[in-house]
């Protein structure tokens, strides 16, 4: 075995000398090119996968993207103050339901803990602090908005149990107010 030089490498096959610009050993034939050039079509074939398998998780990103803007971007922001609106339980054109509007964001975080703990006493309790309830579709005006609640002023109850309640104000969740 003779010593390399710039002209020559050795073959990690055999070991012998050949020339550094050699694609295969002159002695023991064996392919010296990288693997994807030995197997350009199966490459060509791993590339466009990969290319592909890229592309797709680049749109499914745009598209969660676009779901959680979408999302987040709920009827609430697009509410301004004077516009007409309905109280609607989501999903629920039941005009048998009620729904309660507090005073103060207060009293209203106080109903929503009582709510959520089935608490019908505490919200009973809370009517004491101005908590009233009108029924599912009666009608309001937007008169003040925060991140997740609205204050909104009823104009037509959807009950006539409701009447009383004309001209009131109170606070509410926002995505129960639901935009004409």
């Amino acid at each position: 075995m003779t010593q390399n030089s710039a002209e020559t490498k050795s073959c990690p096959h055999c070991s012998k000398d050949i020339p550094s610009a050699a694609k295969k050993c002159p002695y023991c034939q064996s392919d010296l090119r990288s693997w994807p050039h030995r197997h350009p079509v199966f490459s060509l074939f791993v590339g466009l996968f990969l290319f592909g398998a890229v592309l797709s998780s680049i749109n499914s990103a745009t598209e969660n993207a676009t779901a959680t803007t979408q999302r987040n971007a709920g009827p609430s922001e697009a509410r301004t103050l004077g516009q007409d609106a309905y109280l609607r339980l989501p999903g629920n054109d039941d005009p048998t339901q009620a729904l309660c509007l507090a005073p103060t964001k207060a009293v209203y975080d106080e109903y929503t803990k009582a709510l959520l703990a089935k608490d019908y006493l505490g919200i009973l309790d809370l009517t004491k602090e101005g908590l009233f309830c009108v029924h599912n579709g009666s009608e309001v005006r937007v008169i003040d908005t925060s991140m997740t609640l609205t204050k909104v002023r009823v104009t037509k109850g959807a009950a006539e149990a409701d009447s009383d309640k004309v001209g009131e104000a109170g606070w509410s969740a926002s995505e129960w107010v639901v935009v004409k």
